[in-house]
């Protein structure tokens, strides 16, 4: 009885979160976050509460999605258009529902968000960086830059001040600034994630050895604090995250399908196993929620860093007729 109650409350929600719907409906009953399922190059919504949480149908934007960046903390995605002109677009999940084309020189390859969302970068085919601002206004503003090559791996800070970028080899940090200038970093081995802390300037970055550092890339001499390791149960990590407060960081460890939890103010460590292989941290809408699979290959499933655990989300039986993107 109470699977099916969920199931029919999963329902009802998925139909709420529609655009197009009533807008009264998508206001009592938020999303608690949003993922693209890349079967079928469409936003679903994450609906319901821990727990009780459901994958709703997709979104019909009227275009397919090649890449997105989701910030359900800021409520937008910001997404690559699945066509020829790899066009980015800024969807607004909350409040009026709106599709913004954002104006860049150039084809987008990839895209980013800000832990708090208040910030996103593009970086192009060519390896020119879009850095977008005032993203809460009609339209966003938009600071383009020449890089020179595409990263692999970017962040970029809340603040809209500051890049940090991967090199081409993986073994140096670039921190862009707005104005253009620049400031490579030596880095503790190949990096191939890092991540800005909200609201701050600090990182986290990978390096050699399954080790994990702290970072402050503005300070004239950045120093590398070790935050966690191979003893630790630290095994090939794709993603790294701060908690939105900033006093925990979160390790996705694909190599074991672990997630990490480390208490960056007195060391201590909590690993929880995920029984996936976890690829991302990507904030949900609720403080301390992450979700760490992709919708494609793998079921999704979501961790809380303060309870240390981790959930399954199934998806709802949805009807591809009426609810189906164009493709």
């Amino acid at each position: 009885m109470r699977i099916k109650a969920i199931f029919l409350i999963g329902t009802s929600l998925c139909c709420a979160a529609q655009p197009g719907g009533s807008s009264a409906s998508v206001k009592t009953v938020p999303p608690f976050g949003y993922v693209l399922d890349h079967t079928i190059h469409a936003l679903r919504p994450i609906l319901g509460i821990p727990g009780a949480a459901l994958i709703g149908a997709p979104l019909d934007l009227g275009f397919s999605i090649r890449q997105a960046a989701i910030s359900s903390v800021g409520g937008y995605a910001l997404a690559i258009s699945d066509d020829v002109q790899l066009q980015p677009k800024l969807i607004r999940l909350t409040g009026p529902f709106s599709i913004v084309e954002v104006p860049i020189a150039g084809r987008a390859q990839a895209v980013y968000v800000s832990p708090l969302g208040t910030a996103a970068a593009i970086v192009t085919t060519d390896g020119s960086l879009a850095v977008l601002t005032e993203l809460s206004g009609v339209n966003p503003r938009v600071d383009q830059l020449v890089i020179g090559h595409i990263p692999e791996a970017l962040a970029v800070s809340d603040d809209g001040g500051f890049v940090l970028l991967v090199s081409s080899n993986a073994k140096e940090l670039i921190l862009v600034r707005r104005d253009g200038s620049r400031t490579i970093i030596p880095a503790p081995g190949s990096i191939s994630t890092l991540a800005f802390q909200p609201s701050g300037h600090a990182a986290l970055v990978d390096g050699k050895d399954n080790a994990v550092w702290l970072v402050q890339p503005t300070t004239q001499y950045p120093g590398f604090l070790q935050v966690a390791g191979p003893d630790d149960g630290i095994r090939a990590p794709a993603a790294l995250v701060f908690t939105l407060d900033g006093s925990r960081a979160a390790i996705a460890n694909h190599g074991n399908g672990t997630v990490t939890v480390v208490n960056l103010q007195d060391g201590r460590k909590v690993s929880v196993g995920c029984s996936c292989q976890p690829i991302r941290l990507e904030p949900l809408a609720s403080a301390g929620w992450f979700r760490i699979t992709e919708l494609a290959e793998q079921p999704l499933f979501m961790v809380d860093t303060k309870s240390q655990r981790v959930l399954f989300v199934p998806s709802i039986p949805w009807d591809e007729s009426q609810f189906g993107p164009t493709r």
